[in-house]
């Protein structure tokens, strides 16, 4: 892993600043329509049967009952998505791009399917403070925030180092990252 300090403008501070506000409230749209969709997940026929009438000794049966309540009411990830895809739409994609979103989708149904599966017995929305760093799948670059003194700095983590160079990645990368290029 490669962390570089990159120091950024009061103008790229206020992007920031707002990509971390939009992601935070795109987090809660997307966590709030989880957990909806779980509350009519909890409400329908089919998962009340599949709990009360498949024992625990017959897990595929289990399982697939349960798979088919969850589609029935959209409490899957895929269909998470498509929702996210829609909301995206409405003008967030200008602060947050599809990796970001994805990987806030991907988090949300993750929360959502902790409460459903027992995992969790309850789960929060992203106050004020919000995120602490927005990540992306795969080789993509983590952003955190980090406030000294009266400059703002950003670190920027990959986990693979050598990867900067290979892809020429030089300190205009924060740039492409800011939307500024």
């Amino acid at each position: 892993m490669c962390e570089i300090l990159l120091r950024v403008t009061q103008a790229q501070a206020r992007v920031l600043g707002t990509r971390f506000e939009v992601a935070r409230q795109f987090y809660n749209a997307l966590l709030g329509e989880a957990l909806r969709r779980l509350g009519l997940l909890r409400q329908s026929t089919a998962y009340q049967a599949a709990r009360r009438d498949i024992p625990r000794t017959r897990p595929t049966e289990r399982a697939h009952a349960f798979l088919m309540a969850r589609q029935a009411v959209g409490f899957t990830e895929a269909a998470l998505s498509q929702y996210a895809t829609r909301i995206h739409h409405t003008g967030i994609g200008d602060h947050v791009d599809a990796v970001i979103g994805q990987t806030l989708t991907q988090r949300a149904f993750q929360t959502a399917n902790r409460l459903a599966v027992g995992q969790a017995q309850k789960v929060r929305f992203k106050g004020r403070r919000g995120f602490h760093q927005i990540g992306s799948l795969g080789a993509c670059p983590v952003i955190r925030p980090r406030a000294v003194l009266a400059t703002i700095y950003m670190r920027v983590v990959r986990p693979m180092p050598y990867m900067l160079w290979q892809n020429g990645c030089r300190i205009s990368f924060t740039d492409s990252l800011l939307g500024m290029v």
